[in-house]
């Protein structure tokens, strides 16, 4: 930005720029993604855009094997130490232990799949 408060012409084309690129990848996403949703459908490249943060998102609970809501925070790609990809969803829900109510963080890994699969399927 120049000193008088005027945006130099190096500056605005940068920003154009970066405003087209970001417009551009969004639309490459949502063009594959809206006929895979459509489908009730996801490919792990798109997990990230299946998620939004604050949802809830249903699993199973692995001591009692009864339904969980849960509400996600964030994902991240990750990999083990042996090398396998997946994708984890932080997520929060409310628990009581007979003393304490409180928040609970869990962490739920997606292991990398191929292909388009029903989200349904996914843990």
């Amino acid at each position: 930005m120049a000193q008088d408060g005027a945006y130099d012409l190096t500056s605005l084309k940068a920003l154009r720029l970066l405003t087209r690129t970001i417009k551009d990848r969004a639309k490459a996403s949502s063009e594959r993604l809206d006929p895979l949703l459509r489908e009730g459908k996801i490919t792990y490249d798109l997990l990230w855009a299946l998620f939004k943060a604050n949802t809830p998102v249903i699993t199973t609970c692995p001591g009692s094997g009864q339904s969980r809501c849960l509400q996600y925070n964030m994902g991240d790609e990750k990999k083990t130490e042996q090398g396998v990809e997946y994708f984890e969803l932080q997520c929060q829900y409310l628990d009581f232990d007979g003393k304490v109510f409180g928040t609970v963080t869990e962490r739920l890994p997606v292991e990398r799949f191929h292909g388009a699969r029903p989200i349904t399927a996914l843990d």
